[in-house]
């Protein structure tokens, strides 16, 4: 699955982006690897000092049985924090799901 959107600020010159791709991969049964890739931008036209980027890495297991969904993996943020520093961010998600009804 791939996705992605583009606009452009009503006031001033900012293209606020984001484009990503998600991929499905069972491994055996129930159990899949569901990584995700991303990328956001807030580009500036008329200054590109003011613009920052950030890309995202989201590798996570994926059980279903049943009703029941588990997700656990870990998202990796490379974030511009000004014209020419960057940082790391990362967490740890981890969630249940459970679904009412058929």
């Amino acid at each position: 699955i791939a996705e992605g959107e583009a606009g452009h600020s009503v006031e001033g010159n900012m293209i606020p982006l984001y484009a990503g791709a998600q991929l499905l991969i069972p491994i055996a049964g129930p159990v899949a690897f569901k990584p995700r890739f991303f990328y956001y931008a807030a580009l500036d036209n008329s200054d590109s000092d003011n613009s920052r980027k950030t890309f995202e890495f989201y590798p996570r297991a994926w059980i279903t049985i049943d009703q029941w969904t588990i997700s656990a993996g870990a998202d990796f943020l490379h974030k511009q924090t000004s014209r020419s520093d960057w940082k790391w961010e990362w967490s740890v998600p981890f969630y249940v799901e459970y679904k009412v009804g058929k």
